[in-house]
């Protein structure tokens, strides 16, 4: 079996803190022609919650930066003594020769093991440790939680600095109810399919269709201006600008680039319009200068 450089972590989002672990690994890997090797736990409790990444997008992430990616189970993982861990993992199943993980790594059954047993075990059992320091944003380690916090607070300028690129979600365009084709502004309905994280309210985004990205505005929530009976369900309605392009049954991602303004029941139709046509102007000038993230 293949030598190999171990970066272990959830990886959620591949945020930069998760990028120093895997050029860590890059770069040892180069040096002794090694398999540079990114080992996710999936499974774990805080995956109960809305992720930032699913693990297909985690998967893709980690191989185009680079990395070989082998997924392991918390389940499977979570009883094993810290010792056990070492020789049935890191040994056995993967032969690391180096483990490259952060400062406050733990592992083993309860958590019992941290960075201080793992380099006294590698004495034992001939690997070596990295250990990276954590990255801070301000006053906040950046991390996979702090990260999502932030997006369920509506910010969006610095998570896409910590994740090097746009906070997304993915979905297909369904049919609606066609509200904004009677008001001027046809919208296309986005069932959502790994989870939303964003508060309520109007967005500028890119949209990718078919590998191609276009200008938007995304809408989320209960529609109150036509919500009458308070029972409609959230909804994700997204409107293309300067494109007509038919897109039902099309594969999106929507890319949050800022929130334009909360969510509001107008008291007409009128108003409503009128408002959708400052969003739309907003939303214009916030894109027109914006890049892909490298």
């Amino acid at each position: 079996m293949e030598r190999k450089v171990v970066a272990i972590g959830d990886f959620d989002g591949f945020h930069i803190g998760h990028r120093l672990l895997a050029d860590n690994a890059k770069k040892v890997a180069n040096k002794l022609e090694y398999l540079p090797t990114a080992v996710v736990i999936t499974d774990l409790p805080s995956d109960k919650g809305s992720l930032l990444s699913t693990k297909t997008q985690k998967t893709k992430l980690l191989r185009l930066y680079g990395m070989k990616v082998v997924e392991l189970s918390y389940a499977g993982l979570r009883r094993l003594s810290p010792e056990k861990f070492v020789k049935a993992v890191l040994l056995k199943k993967l032969n690391a020769g180096v483990v490259v993980v952060g400062k406050n790594f733990r592992f083993g059954a309860n958590r019992s093991g941290d960075v201080v047993l793992l380099k006294r075990l590698g004495k034992l059992y001939g690997y070596k440790i990295i250990s990276v320091p954590l990255l801070k944003a301000g006053n906040h380690i950046v991390s996979s939680t702090y990260i999502r916090k932030l997006i369920s607070d509506g910010e969006t300028l610095l998570p896409a600095k910590l994740l090097r690129r746009y906070y997304s979600v993915e979905g297909v365009i369904v049919h609606g109810r066609h509200i904004g084709r009677r008001i001027g502004y046809p919208t296309a309905n986005v069932k959502i399919e790994n989870g939303q994280l964003v508060p309520y309210g109007i967005y500028a985004v890119f949209i990718e269709i078919n590998g191609m990205r276009y200008k938007g505005v995304v809408n989320i929530g209960y529609r109150p201006t036509f919500n009458i009976g308070n029972n409609e369900k959230v909804t994700v309605e997204v409107y293309l600008l300067d494109s007509n392009k038919q897109i039902y049954g099309s594969k999106v991602k929507l890319e949050f680039i800022k929130k334009l303004r909360a969510e509001k029941k107008f008291d007409s139709v009128d108003a409503l319009v009128l408002q959708i046509g400052r969003d739309v102007n907003n939303a214009k000038v916030v894109l027109q200068n914006k890049k892909v993230f490298a």
